[in-house]
């Protein structure tokens, strides 16, 4: 009895993999990137993402925290 092949994907479920974000990286930031990776034997993409996922809290924060700034500069100046 033959059994079907499992389809194998290493993206998590819903990854929208048919419309990738480019990221230009310079050559030592490359090289951790791909350091990284080989450490967790892993896709540069499928690193990359995680960086992202636990950098982007704190990304948020201090983007939404230098608009407030601005907003409060902006209504001392009037």
């Amino acid at each position: 009895m033959a059994y079907p092949e499992k389809r194998v994907t290493r993206a998590p479920r819903g990854v929208m993999s048919h419309e990738p974000v480019y990221m230009r990286l310079m050559p030592a930031e490359r090289e951790e990137l791909v350091r990284l990776a080989g450490l967790k034997n892993s896709s540069l993409s499928s690193v990359a993402r995680n960086i992202f996922n636990e950098g982007i809290a704190g990304y948020r924060d201090k983007l939404m925290s230098e608009l407030a700034q601005r907003h409060a500069n902006a209504l001392a100046e009037r």
